[in-house]
């Protein structure tokens, strides 16, 4: 949780300059994205071998950390709806197997 924390204040600061300067390629950012929504999709795809106790661990940490996430403007719509659609996935994806 802190180590995404960290990322998302540094990309939010650093990632306008760079762009800016032209540092950043502008394929980088699209390409980042597409990595973010296969991850997404292999976690949830695991989720199945989650323990409960593992999978609250995981949606509180969304949970708590979306808030700091949002004050840096790091995420913008998309990703809460990817975040958001990930914590339902994986808790329903959890409870449908095991019932």
């Amino acid at each position: 949780m802190l180590i995404g924390f960290l990322f998302a204040v540094i990309g939010s600061t650093m990632l306008p300059y760079l762009r800016r300067t032209g540092l950043v390629p502008w394929w980088l950012l699209p390409l980042a994205a597409g990595l973010a929504v296969i991850s997404l999709a292999l976690t949830v795809r695991v989720s199945k071998y989650w323990s409960y106790r593992y999978l609250g661990g995981f949606v509180l940490e969304i949970l708590v950390t979306l808030p700091f996430l949002l004050q840096t403007a790091f995420l913008n719509l998309r990703e809460l709806l990817l975040y958001g659609g990930l914590v339902v996935a994986t808790v329903l994806l959890r409870a449908r197997l095991r019932f």
